[in-house]
């Protein structure tokens, strides 16, 4: 199999776009709460 190091470096790369949609999700949350507060 040749290509295996390409499919691993592909879910590597879907890990670690994952992750960065989490951390985006995170920094999204924290703004509507602190926006949130302000209205309170």
């Amino acid at each position: 199999m040749q290509y295996k190091p390409v499919a691993k470096e592909a879910g590597r790369a879907a890990g670690n776009a994952g992750a960065a949609l989490g951390l985006a999700a995170d920094e999204l949350k924290a703004g509507y709460e602190r926006i949130r507060k302000l209205f309170k």
